[in-house]
């Protein structure tokens, strides 16, 4: 029946007139897999029609193009992967098809309103910033040259700020969202995220937003203010600070940490949750403090084999690091995740720590968790000491 399933599929997806099939659900019982869905599509590159084969989790997405025989493969995997349901949509019809334990499957069509394939590539990138509606913003920050287009040079970083705004897009569903917007951003840098940030709300969602930058390069912040002189926004400014002494002038909603090298992101994840930051998004850079303790600790047996490797003991402290800050911030109240910022094509440091305050107390079985981790490796983080002297962590430890 499988097999049926797969000539079903094959003359469905390459018959006239095909816009798009969806794989979705889970068969119960089946073993995990990665995907929450999967959209195929067929697209024109180059002139040569292929099927576009779009891949979403929980937290990203990814893309891949095939054509001509590499293309049926890659169609005929996607019904070993254990979906319920596949809608396939053609121009003038629905078909939906469900899939059963054992192999089996119902099929049901239905008409529909008419509905042409979108062939074009652009117009298969979902993105919240797009190059055509925001010129003035991207060419000021030196994203676009004279005809309006994303330069080569800046396309992975055009990436890199739309992954970025899709995960800000997650944490919250801002349509209901009735209050001023308020951010700071701990180490702006260039701040190419930050101003992302603040139009997404601003010229995006139509928030009322505010937004502050803070780094401790003269050059930097004196730079940003300019662009945001020339873009005429009143509402977001940049100032010079550590991140350990700053005081912003209301509570913000949001606390950016992105690229803060090493216990500077403890500095801001410290802030945040002094601030009572409703959401955190921390992106590490750097991890030495850590790393540094695991070079002077008594590693179990177990492990010898890993560290004996340089490059396998740093990755193991950058695990650690990250693993130890996500507990402390359940410790804290906050609901915490660590997922993938984009992928390493676009940058080595593609991790994010994404946090939500949901309670006032340790979120279950976090103290025990963060302990266990802790002992385990007789390490202390630069997090704890800080939170330590700043908030009632040691009576949540107790």
């Amino acid at each position: 029946m499988a097999q049926d399933l797969k000539s079903l599929l094959q003359d469905q997806v390459f018959a006239k007139g095909f816009v798009s099939a969806t794989f979705s659900g889970r068969l119960k019982k089946a073993a995990a897999q990665e995907w929450e869905k999967i959209i195929v599509k067929p697209v024109l590159l180059k002139n040569v029609l292929h099927l576009q084969f779009n891949y979403f989790d929980k937290v990203k997405s990814f893309t891949k193009n095939h054509t001509g025989p590499a293309a049926t493969t890659e169609l005929k995997k996607l019904c070993d992967l254990p979906f319920t349901n596949i809608y396939l949509r053609h121009e003038d019809a629905g078909t939906q098809i469900q899939i059963l334990q054992k192999g089996k499957f119902l099929v049901k069509k239905h008409a529909v309103e008419m509905k042409k394939a979108e062939l074009d590539h652009d117009k298969t990138k979902n993105r919240l910033i797009k190059h055509s509606d925001d010129n003035a913003y991207l060419k000021i920050l030196g994203f676009t040259d004279g005809n309006g287009n994303i330069k080569p040079s800046m396309q992975a970083k055009f990436k890199q700020i739309n992954e970025f705004v899709k995960l800000l897009d997650n944490v919250q569903d801002w349509a209901a969202w009735d209050k001023p917007v308020h951010l700071v951003d701990c180490g702006s840098g260039n701040a190419y995220l930050t101003f992302a940030a603040f139009h997404y709300f601003q010229d995006v969602l139509k928030k009322e937003t505010h937004m502050t930058g803070i780094d401790i390069n003269p050059v930097l912040i004196e730079n940003s203010n300019a662009r945001a002189r020339d873009l005429n926004w009143q509402n977001i400014h940049f100032e010079i600070s550590n991140i350990s002494s700053f005081v912003p002038a209301t509570p913000p909603t949001i606390v950016l940490a992105l690229h803060a090298c090493d216990t500077a992101t403890d500095e801001a994840l410290m802030k945040a949750i002094q601030w009572d930051a409703e959401f955190i998004l921390s992106v590490p850079c750097c991890h030495h403090n850590l790393q540094e303790q695991l070079r002077q600790a008594d590693v179990d047996t177990t492990f010898k084999a890993v560290f004996r490797h340089g490059i396998l003991r740093e990755r193991m402290g950058d695990i650690l690091t990250d693993s130890l800050r996500a507990a402390l911030l359940e410790i804290m109240g906050y609901k915490t995740d660590v997922i993938q910022f984009v992928t390493t094509e676009h940058t080595a440091r593609n991790l994010m720590i994404r946090a939500r305050k949901v309670s006032a107390k340790p979120l279950e079985n976090a103290v025990r968790t963060y302990q266990s981790l802790k002992d385990y490796w007789g390490i202390t983080p630069k997090l704890e000491e800080y939170l330590l002297i700043a908030t009632d962590l040691a009576s949540r430890l107790s």
